[in-house]
């Protein structure tokens, strides 16, 4: 049987939405561009880019989001990994790391939605459960990329879209 549930149920405030980046960050100034239009004109967002967590600390993208005002939580995965003496793929190491973000992230805001843009990490189960059915993910080499981010802008602006977004399950 499957099952159909909101990934976001409207509480009279928007989506609060986190940025995972690793790089130039063009995903995410593409989305901190409309949102910043939004708001110029007047529209308030129905979700808000509430923060931008990188695995490369001084990357490009989290001065885009610096330059949008937007906080950027960083955490070096190379220094953190180094510093285990384990290699990123060792998934042990990976719930580790991804516990410290969750942490770092959560003591900013508490993202509705996770959305990847352009991170360059793999997730542990860890990170999957504790944000199921909330990550969004617009790999740059994704052919779905372009329908991803105008979901996201679509999030950003329209109202009714949050009531219509739905993720599907099979149980």
């Amino acid at each position: 049987m499957n099952n159909i549930k909101p990934i976001f149920e409207h509480s009279n405030r928007p989506m609060n939405i986190a940025v995972f980046i690793s790089g130039s960050g063009t995903n995410l100034k593409a989305l901190c561009k409309y949102q910043k239009a939004l708001e110029d004109s007047g529209i308030v967002p129905s979700a808000n880019i509430k923060c931008v967590f990188t695995n490369v600390p001084d990357c490009k993208g989290s001065k885009i989001a610096k330059g949008y005002d937007i906080p950027v939580v960083s955490l070096s995965s190379k220094k953190f990994f180094e510093s285990l003496y384990k290699e990123p793929d060792d998934a042990d190491s990976r719930k580790y790391y991804d516990a410290a973000v969750i942490s770092l992230i959560e003591n900013v805001c508490s993202p509705d939605l996770i959305v990847l843009a352009g991170y360059r990490r793999k997730l542990s189960t860890l990170f999957y459960e504790h944000y199921k059915n909330k990550i969004i993910n617009l790999y740059p080499g994704d052919i779905t990329k372009e329908y991803l981010i105008v979901l996201v802008l679509c999030l950003l602006g329209n109202y009714y879209c949050l009531k219509t977004i739905m993720i599907i399950t099979l149980s």
